[in-house]
């Protein structure tokens, strides 16, 4: 299993009102938040510290896209700051050419 400081895989955010579906700031996710991918469960998956989680189920988001999204999902649809170097290194060993998705096409319903 691979974890990884929830940060590491976005750039600044300016905005401090951001809260997830839960009413978690995007602040508390990066103090205390991990990413990583469970090679039992075949998912990535995000963690705020035990308090609630996705990529909990097999194969929920086996790609770096997947969980892309469904973090925008989580934080209610915006557009999230990404960082591709952190998303890449998360990837590393997991896909062999892995899909990173820009923040818009993450946001995009259609991507």
């Amino acid at each position: 299993m691979s974890r990884f400081a929830f940060g590491s895989i976005f750039t600044t955010l300016d905005d401090d009102e951001i809260e997830d579906q839960k009413g978690y700031g995007f602040f508390d996710w990066q103090a205390h938040g991990a990413v990583g991918y469970d090679e039992e469960l075949a998912t990535y998956f995000a963690n705020l510290d035990g308090s609630w989680g996705i990529g909990t189920v097999y194969q929920e988001l086996p790609t770096i896209a997947d969980l892309q999204r469904r973090l925008v999902e989580a934080f209610q649809g915006v557009e999230l700051p990404f960082n591709r170097v952190g998303l890449e290194r998360l990837a590393q060993g997991v896909e062999d050419s892995p899909t990173i998705l820009t923040s818009s096409q993450a946001a995009s319903k259609r991507s």
